[in-house]
């Protein structure tokens, strides 16, 4: 997800949410670079270089979340995942929380039901949701159980299916925010668009280096403060966004705060436990993540990235989709519809009413022409109607 396009998007609501903002209006100083400038560029290539020294792993995450608005409902989550960076290869399997198909809707005989099962449209059920998700140079391969009877592959530069993929780079952690976690942007992403902007060093010791950032916008000041352990491979420790008004003395209030850290395993430094909150709502949203690692820079099963590594059962299909037109390449019996329409409504009590009404009109000109008829009898037998003059005569 672009930075820029964010801000744009999310200024025009003036949510204050700010890391996005911040980053994405900021303009890179043209000036001489600073002794400042110059450590953050040799931290940035620090954090790039030694974090890229994590080539593979297997990995598990337990967590927790509670997000207040949109669609995630709170609770607990687990992510099976693995990665092979040196070939660009990541796979990560969820399941959490969330709104789910009722398994009759999904297993339905009816054609109508049955096409709901492959659509965002009701009925849906508060549930577990599970969803695998593989990308690799070639293809991105996605499966949501709960509505699709296919494994999909889509192209990896399809934006639209790469930011709901909810995946992310695990080395990483430290760099992800609100509007980038788990949106299909990887390590380099991340750096690339850090790299855009000049931070001042503020603070150096013992190993902590930290840098802020402040930019100015619709009367607001936005500052950034990033935490680097160059004493630990320069590992990120915290980063922090923050915001006030320009009259207010009374310093920056905090509204994003991300937090990890990490444990040394083969030599390398991986991420074991992950924090982000944002400060807007009284109950603020958080993410929460435990990491445990296994196979760290060790070959990874190249199963973990193909379609018959989702583990699928028989029935549920394999369609390839990158050229734009689905080639199936194992049918589904669940038999997925050309055009996934919603069920037509039930017209029973519109087609009653209809019947009462035009039943009422039909009896009501019944009846109307009944009286005319019964007048025009009467008439016809009184026969002519007679006159009577002034004097009583006929």
């Amino acid at each position: 997800m672009k930075l820029r396009a964010n801000l744009k998007r999310h200024a025009c609501v003036h949510l204050t949410t700010g890391m996005v903002i911040c980053f994405s209006l900021a303009v890179s100083a043209t000036g001489q670079e600073t002794a400042g400038d110059s450590k953050w560029r040799f931290a940035l290539a620090g954090i790039e270089e030694h974090r890229s020294r994590l080539r593979s792993a297997e990995f598990e995450i337990d967590g927790t979340r509670n997000f207040p608005e949109g669609s995630l409902i709170a609770g607990e989550f687990r992510i099976i995942g693995a990665f092979d960076a040196e070939h660009g290869r990541w796979r990560m399997d969820h399941d959490e929380p969330g709104l789910v198909k009722p398994e009759s809707a999904r297993r339905s005989t009816n054609k109508s039901e049955r096409s709901q099962s492959y659509t965002y449209s009701g009925p849906f059920d508060t549930g577990r949701q599970f969803r695998k998700f593989c990308m690799t140079q070639e293809k991105l391969i996605m499966w949501l159980p709960d509505r699709e009877g296919y494994i999909s592959m889509r192209s990896p530069t399809e934006k639209k299916y790469l930011k709901n993929s909810h995946l992310f780079d695990p080395r990483a952690l430290g760099l992800y925010y609100e509007y980038t976690f788990a949106s299909g942007s990887m390590l380099k992403e991340q750096l690339d668009e850090f790299s855009k902007h000049d931070f001042r060093l503020q603070t150096e010791s013992g190993g902590l280096w930290i840098f802020v950032f402040e930019h100015a916008l619709q009367n607001t000041i936005f500052r950034w403060e990033i935490h680097v352990d160059a004493s630990h491979d320069f590992t990120v420790s915290r980063i922090v966004q923050s915001e006030k008004l320009p009259t207010n003395a009374l310093g920056f209030e905090t509204k994003q705060l991300a937090e990890v850290r990490w444990e040394s395993q083969r030599e390398v430094w991986v991420p074991t436990w992950y924090r982000f909150t944002a400060f807007r709502d009284e109950k603020p949203p958080v993410i929460e993540m435990n990491l445990r690692w296994k196979k760290v820079n060790e070959p990874v099963d190249s199963r973990w990235f193909t379609p018959e590594g989702f583990d699928a059962p028989d029935d549920v299909g394999i369609a390839d989709a990158r050229l734009g037109t689905p080639v199936v390449l194992r049918p589904s019996r669940w038999r997925m519809p050309e055009t996934a329409l919603p069920p037509a409504p039930d017209r029973t009590r519109l087609y009653v009413m209809l019947f009462v009404s035009n039943a009422g009109l039909i009896l009501g000109i019944a009846v109307l022409l009944y009286l005319r008829r019964k007048r025009d009898r009467t008439e016809s037998r009184l026969g002519p109607a007679s006159h009577t003059h002034s004097d009583g005569s006929r």
